[in-house]
């Protein structure tokens, strides 16, 4: 049955209706458990609307779920995994440059030729720069649990 019907909406002598009477009326007799959904105009205690507030979290949802798509297609990495890849490549040059003299100290030792001597500390060189460059991109991406 209806609150007009009732009794519980006042009615103007000519059958019409005074909103503000009927706005207070339906407030009184609201029952609170079958609450509506809030209207997007109302206002959050911050005094945003509830609109703006559910428009900024769904655009967030947007956000990461395109980088959850990059991350799965290959085209980002993630920055802990970076430097994990990097900075063991830096470990490992900067091994080997520390161990050239080690190295090369033996066999340097006894040569007088300058352009042999060249050549060998060039080579190890080389190859300390040769950790650098294995970088490999399509490493595995680590799960979501890491």
């Amino acid at each position: 049955m209806s609150l007009v019907k009732e009794g519980r909406v006042p009615k103007n002598p000519d059958g019409s209706f005074d909103p503000i009477a009927v706005k207070a009326a339906f407030e009184a007799n609201r029952d609170p458990a079958q609450a509506s959904k809030i209207s997007p105009e109302a206002e959050a205690p911050s005094g945003r609307s509830l609109a703006g507030i559910r428009t900024d979290r769904e655009e967030i949802k947007l956000r990461r779920e395109r980088l959850e798509l990059d991350l799965e297609e290959g085209r980002l990495v993630r920055a802990d995994r970076m430097q994990h890849g990097v900075g063991g490549m830096i470990v490992a040059a900067k091994n080997r440059l520390l161990g050239m003299a080690n190295k090369l100290a033996k066999p340097l030792a006894a040569e007088t030729d300058p352009v042999k001597i060249d050549e060998a500390i060039c080579e190890e060189v080389r190859l300390a720069f040769s950790e650098l460059s294995k970088w490999n991109p399509n490493f595995q991406q680590p799960n979501a649990n890491s």
